[in-house]
């Protein structure tokens, strides 16, 4: 079922709309993808944050640091706590003091933690094939190139911005009036 796209009340160029139905639907799929992706993970039981925080541990080594993985996430350091705690819990996380630092206290994941992120890739690789079932290979690489290009547009306007050479966004929320 498609969702009714709303535009803002201002007049629009054709090519405007044309601009915000594509972000509309951009940000449709990915929600579809999310719930799709959730209610999977949902019947694990455990929230999409925690899975998260396991893969970074997975890819990453032992940690040794929650501010560590906050600043990875961009979230705060007590909701890393507070889903480690849970993770640990349910037993797929361990804690440890390693012996050559008794100050430090070292994360791994444990067999049951490595269990469930093998079934999660499972999980992830049929909600990835069911959305790509009816793209042919060179859709799909067709596809690839136009977001690589949406990308790179991306990051040159965020790029411009860091210079202080862009002003399309105006003066930033906060700045002080002159």
């Amino acid at each position: 079922m498609k969702e009714s796209i709303v535009f803002p009340p201002w007049e629009e160029s054709r090519r405007m709309r044309l601009v915000h139905d594509t972000i509309h639907r951009f940000m449709y799929v990915d929600r579809l993808h999310r719930q799709a992706f959730d209610g999977l993970l949902g019947n694990l039981g455990i929230h999409r944050s925690a899975h998260r925080i396991l893969v970074y541990i997975q890819r990453n080594g032992p940690v040794y640091s929650q501010k560590e993985i906050a600043r990875h996430f961009d979230i705060s350091a007590a909701a890393v706590a507070a889903a480690m705690r849970r993770l640990e819990a349910d037993g797929y996380l361990s804690r440890c003091v390693p012996d050559e630092d008794t100050r430090r206290r070292e994360v791994r994941i444990t067999p049951a933690g490595e269990a469930l992120l093998e079934r999660t890739r499972q999980i992830f690789s049929s909600v990835d094939e069911a959305m790509f079932r009816d793209f042919s290979d060179e859709e799909l690489l067709a596809l690839t190139a136009e977001l690589d290009r949406l990308q790179a547009s991306l990051v040159s306007l965020l790029r411009e911005r860091e210079d202080g050479r862009g002003d399309f966004f105006g003066k930033d929320p906060g700045e002080e009036k002159e």
